[in-house]
């Protein structure tokens, strides 16, 4: 399974409504997980501007 996010473990208690929730839907997830994390800009972000001209 791969889960992905672009919000820190921190702020997902209040994106649920509910801390706890939050904290134990983290640790089950990362039990035994292998986690990656990614940093620096966005792909979506290179030459954003660019493909949504139209050329005409």
């Amino acid at each position: 399974m791969i889960v992905t996010s672009n919000r820190r473990f921190e702020a997902w208690g209040e994106i649920l409504g509910d801390a706890m929730v939050a904290a134990a839907l983290i640790d089950g997830l990362i039990h035994h997980a292998h986690m990656i994390a990614l940093n620096g800009a966005r792909a979506t972000d290179s030459g954003r501007g660019d493909r949504h001209r139209s050329s005409g």
